[in-house]
């Protein structure tokens, strides 16, 4: 009885009585051998700096070394819009670890993996204008269509219900913060959110920003509520809090929103009242400057109990037309008793900041 080659990667079965002298030979060569490259084998399809055109098929040998068998592909070349390129599998069920180092020579070059014969659209693989490496992932085909492990495969969570190989646009940004409306004037993106894009992509919890990979050299913004357990190192540049303007009305007992910053700075125009904050967190520390009114100057800042002042004497804001009084604060206690808030806010009045 002749060999024959099992269907998925094409190891050799000796017939019966056959390759009396020499089986053990072949046993070696033909499969054991070529089961190490389905484990291990690492090959290269296309080559840097040359274009992938057209299709680009993974070569098969029965009994023998080939492409296709290979446990890693690393993807190289580049893609331009005129030609889609594919890079066609087998078709038979396997799976590939994949280094992909396509990039693009335009904004809407395509590269797919496919299975030969098939119909099926495939794998539309992320490609890269920049010349950065498009990353790295794992593609598997039932034999008709090939598709890729997403995170909710891995089981990273929550923040996971995209699939990591989509398009070069999968994370949704903005130069427009979705919250205050404002144009990023420098290379600040913002990730969208509400009802005109996929809320699932700001799905992120507690746990799942571990997982973040925040590039170097952009500005990242974190638009909720996040809590670091360990320290927080900045080794060059500089962290700040931007001053957060209160709007006060010409008769007004106003407050400061501990949510929206930590530095505040208001102007007076009218006798004025500085109520308990909202949204007070224990530990919250910041300075507010207090501005005397621009006209006629004169007017009177009053505190509420929540604030204590040094010797229990509160200050007396300064009187001259548009003085500034720079005032830091520290949030030492919050109490919720019966839905009423009760709060130590510990103050220091530094008046008439001039020169």
């Amino acid at each position: 009885m002749a060999s024959s080659y099992t269907s998925r990667i094409r190891l050799e079965q000796q017939g019966d009585g056959e390759n009396p002298n020499s089986w053990g030979a072949i046993l070696n060569q033909n499969v054991i051998g070529l089961v190490d490259d389905a484990i291990g084998a690492y090959t290269t399809i296309g080559t840097s700096g040359s274009q992938l055109v057209n299709d680009t098929t993974l070569t098969t040998n029965d009994g023998a070394s080939d492409e296709a068998r290979s446990a890693m592909l690393e993807l190289q070349g580049y893609v331009v819009s005129a030609s889609a390129a594919n890079i066609v599998l087998p078709a038979q069920s396997k799976f590939y670890f994949v280094r992909n180092k396509v990039v693009q020579s335009s904004a809407t070059g395509t590269l797919r993996i496919i299975n030969a014969g098939a119909t099926a659209t495939g794998l539309t693989v992320n490609t890269s204008v920049s010349g950065t490496p498009a990353g790295n992932f794992v593609a598997f085909s039932d034999g008709v269509n090939v598709y890729g492990i997403n995170s909710r495969g891995l089981s990273f969570g929550a923040a996971s219900e995209k699939d990591v190989l989509t398009s070069i646009g999968e994370v949704e940004t903005t130069t427009v913060d979705p919250t205050t409306s404002v144009t990023s004037t420098d290379n600040t993106r913002f990730i969208s959110n509400g009802s005109t894009v996929n809320p699932l992509l700001m799905a992120l919890s507690s746990t799942d920003d571990r997982y973040a990979n925040v590039s170097s050299g952009y500005t990242n913004t974190f638009g909720s509520y996040n809590e670091f357990n360990s320290r927080i190192k900045v080794s060059a540049g500089h962290a700040f809090s931007p001053l957060v303007t209160v709007a006060v009305s010409d008769t007004s007992i106003f407050a400061i929103n501990l949510e929206t910053g930590n530095n505040f700075i208001f102007q007076v125009s009218a006798d004025s009242t500085l109520r308990q904050p909202d949204n007070i967190n224990v530990g919250q520390q910041g300075i507010i400057y207090a501005i005397q009114d621009a006209t006629s100057g004169g007017k009177t800042l009053s505190f509420a109990s929540d604030f204590k002042f040094n010797n229990g004497t509160v200050p007396t804001f300064t009187t001259s037309i548009s003085s500034v009084d720079l005032l830091a604060y520290s949030v030492r206690s919050v109490v919720v008793a019966a839905s009423v808030t009760t709060a130590v806010i510990d103050m220091v009045a530094i008046q008439d900041m001039k020169r």
